[in-house]
């Protein structure tokens, strides 16, 4: 009896201090977010660090996961600093789920977040990603089709091919070239087909661009 009750308070003892330091740890986190929302460059950067820890702590934990990224889409969503949504965005990029990505796209149309939002698309395995980032091709300027073709190339699925492929006949060459690069990163069996059979129809000229 006696030995069960050292026991009993030797497990007390271990597990209060945990129990004490749990709900500190979580208003932190939410002071994190909120600095992180109102962060400027040059600021401390503490709030940062917090959120990349706990990220980079969560990988792998379902729930915890999906609690960080439902505030890493509100800071992106919400009126952040330009600091702040891009960091966000790095975050997003490893952790972010496609419950994320409508909120990324919507940064895609920002010249001051479109990198960081276009860097996290093409990190997710995600099929939806995918799309969020085709779907800006067709009104983009020469620069941002590029861009775009890139991140899909990089991004590798391989349904993604077919939305690349057109891409080969661009006037632009720039472009043309950029989706060739993309087909032969994606490297699957119908990006190789799709590339090869362009390359066997165009014209000298037209290879060299490709």
């Amino acid at each position: 009896m006696k030995s069960g009750r050292i026991h009993l308070f030797v497990l007390i003892v271990a597990v209060l201090p945990l129990l004490v330091c749990a709900q500190p740890a979580r208003a932190d986190l939410t002071d994190a977010f909120r600095g992180l929302s109102e962060y400027e460059f040059g600021m401390p950067e503490a709030p940062l660090r917090l959120v990349a820890e706990a990220v980079r702590s969560a990988a792998g934990s379902g729930a915890d996961v999906k609690e960080l990224e439902g505030h890493l889409v509100a800071v992106i969503s919400g009126d952040s600093t330009v600091e702040g949504k891009r960091f966000a965005c790095r975050m997003l990029g490893e952790i972010g789920s496609p419950e994320s990505v409508p909120a990324l796209a919507g940064l895609l149309s920002t010249p001051e977040t479109f990198h960081a939002a276009l860097t996290a698309l093409e990190q997710m395995p995600h099929s939806e990603a995918a799309l969020a980032l085709a779907a800006r091709l067709d009104d983009a300027d020469t620069e941002t089709q590029v861009a775009l073709l890139d991140a899909l190339g990089r991004q590798g699925l391989p349904e993604s091919a077919s939305t690349v492929a057109p891409w080969l006949q661009s006037q632009d060459r720039d472009v043309a070239y950029a989706a060739s690069q993309a087909l032969a990163a994606i490297g699957s069996s119908d990006a190789c087909h799709l590339l090869l059979d362009v390359f066997a129809g165009s014209a000298p000229s037209q290879r060299a661009g490709l």
